[in-house]
């Protein structure tokens, strides 16, 4: 499943096709481009592994370009899939990325994100939705600035590590191009 038919295997030539245009994969219907994507995924697996056995034999791999032209109908495919997705959110719900919504402090001081939802009632009106804190209350104030404190940290932290590793690295490998 990862090489190549033993008929093929040694020649240095292998004839393809060419890639997937946009404007044929959208004449397909999903079940199709569903299929058409595992194939080209078996078929760049198996490009994928005849290049790496080439290079380890230090070979010439036949045809090298099919691996180019497999990406680019996987891109195409990939672009089409999109436009379908885009079309079905805005026909669902009248936007492009899906239900908008909204950050709100939860009553602990977090910033949550809110998905915005229908209402009969407008929400200035709404007496069950105002009883709803969506702010903190004074007294969770130092158990915020004890979280922030800790983020903060963690984010100092990761950012040391990062540094001395880099530092490491140039340090054994100095004529590298490590930023």
């Amino acid at each position: 499943m990862f090489f190549e038919e033993e008929d093929k295997r040694g020649e240095r030539v292998i004839k393809h096709g060419r890639a997937w245009y946009a404007e044929e994969l959208r004449q397909k219907d999903n079940v199709d481009l569903h299929k058409l994507w595992y194939v080209l995924l078996i078929e760049r697996n198996l490009l994928l592994t005849l290049e790496e056995e080439s290079d380890r034999l230090e070979k010439h791999m036949p045809s090298p370009e099919r691996l180019e032209k497999v990406e680019e109908s996987m891109k195409n495919l990939e672009e089409v899939l999109k436009e379908r997705d885009t079309a079905v959110k805005l026909l669902d719900t009248g936007y492009e990325k899906g239900v908008p919504g909204r950050w709100i402090n939860s009553p602990l001081g977090y910033k949550r994100y809110s998905p915005a939802k229908e209402y009969y009632v407008p929400f200035h009106v709404n007496k069950r939705m105002a009883r709803k804190r969506h702010y903190y209350e004074p007294w969770t104030q130092t158990y915020r600035k004890i979280f922030l404190e800790q983020v903060v940290r963690e984010k100092k932290k990761a950012f040391t590590r990062e540094r001395h590793r880099i530092r490491k690295l140039k340090k054994r490998f100095p004529d590298a191009e490590i930023d």
